[in-house]
């Protein structure tokens, strides 16, 4: 599994913080991965994103915290960035790609062995809305679409 070297973050200065599930024999994330919310039966739960993750699902946030890490056996507990109201910034999947055409534009999430980028450059069923970028850097600062927020109560 590729560790996720540069990390998603809230530039929001206080982002709001909420506790969420993972069930049991789901993959762990690490602290700066994105999360959405399961679906089926186990909508309570929330689990990494597939790649090309997009509008078919909701977002839940960023990981902040692990509480208490999710194993084969039992449900775990994380903290995250609520994706409500928070703008993060993380990796581009082609920095080479970051110029003003790309700002105000929905993208998708790409994942490559668990390592999470902005793929500038899908807007098919895109989610993550494109707010600026960082060309030298390779990041991308975006915010979830409102229609695919997974709400806090």
């Amino acid at each position: 599994m590729a560790q996720q070297t540069v990390l998603f973050y809230p530039l929001n200065p206080a982002p709001r913080l909420r506790k969420v599930l993972l069930v049991a024999g789901a993959t762990a994330p690490e602290v700066g991965q994105w999360l959405i919310q399961d679906t089926g039966a186990d909508a309570e739960y929330y689990q990494l994103p597939a790649d090309g993750a997009s509008n078919a699902n909701n977002w839940g946030g960023v990981v902040a915290q692990i509480l208490t890490a999710v194993t084969a056996t039992a449900d775990g507990e994380y903290l995250i960035y609520d994706a409500q109201d928070t703008t993060f910034r993380g990796p581009a999947t082609t920095s080479g790609n970051l110029a003003d055409s790309i700002l105000n534009t929905k993208v998708t999430l790409d994942v490559n062995s668990s390592y999470q980028t902005v793929d500038e450059n899908d807007t098919t069923n895109g989610v993550l809305f494109i707010e600026g970028y960082d060309a030298s850097n390779g990041t991308v600062d975006v915010r979830v679409d409102l229609d695919n927020l997974a709400l806090s109560a």
